[in-house]
């Protein structure tokens, strides 16, 4: 943002805005819990239903005078794509479900600071540039408004979530890359198997339950912490 003209603004987290912004949270992390693990974790039912249909491969195949060790090969093979299935659809939901509740503390804090800046007379630009803002500079801002210096491990556990979710949209990249270097038990895959060095790949990212568990925690407990006055500068190009 270029200014001439430097602005003090005095933001308020009141107890509304604290309380909105953990019922979102919280309503999206119960959501996933209750209901989404659930449906993607019961493996064993997964398992029998792909014995029913195994069962009923090898009926058919007997039936139409098959042989006996093809039909049973065919029927174990097809058994295999069904589980590798349900476990690559298991690690993308999770995966998601992790890069939405990134998405969904961002989108929360950009939206409590547009409200609050905007009886300033936020320029277009300067409205733009906290709309377009990445999680360093939301780190920048949260820390220069006074974000307790003790519990700047929230602010690592989001910035670790904020790759994630940019490794499950985007694939290889930047993001996948600072993934192997900060936090390289992400990407070991469903089976936690040691990657060939240097060959971590966003395909092998992997956010278990008690990951998830954690981000949910941390995100919690930032809001819980956020200050509740608080001083920012920007600097005022008189565009309104």
């Amino acid at each position: 943002i270029e200014s001439d003209q430097v602005k003090a603004m005095h933001l308020h987290f009141c107890a509304y805005s604290r309380t909105h912004a953990l019922t979102l949270h919280r309503a999206y992390t119960d959501s996933v819990r209750r209901k989404l693990l659930p449906a993607i974790s019961d493996i064993e039912a997964a398992s029998r239903e792909a014995e029913g249909e195994q069962a009923e491969l090898m009926d058919a195949g007997l039936e139409h005078g098959l042989d006996p060790f093809v039909v049973s090969q065919m029927a174990l093979e097809k058994s295999s794509e069904q589980h590798d299935d349900f476990v690559f659809v298991q690690g993308q939901v999770m995966n998601l479900a992790a890069a939405g509740l990134y998405h969904l503390w961002e989108r929360t804090l950009k939206s409590f600071m547009l409200r609050e800046l905007r009886w300033y007379g936020l320029s277009d630009k300067d409205r733009g540039a906290i709309e377009r803002a990445g999680f360093n500079q939301l780190r920048g801002w949260m820390e220069g408004a006074g974000f307790p210096a003790g519990h700047a491990t929230l602010l690592d556990d989001l910035h670790i979530l904020s790759h994630v979710a940019n490794t499950a949209k985007h694939g290889n990249g930047v993001s996948c890359r600072i993934l192997a270097e900060v936090a390289p038990e992400l990407l070991r895959g469903p089976y936690d198997l040691e990657p060939v060095p240097g060959h971590r790949m966003a395909d092998d990212l992997w956010v278990a339950p008690d990951r998830f568990d954690r981000f949910a925690d941390s995100i919690d407990r930032f809001w819980k912490t956020f200050p509740e006055e608080f001083q920012v500068t920007y600097q005022d190009d008189g565009e309104q």
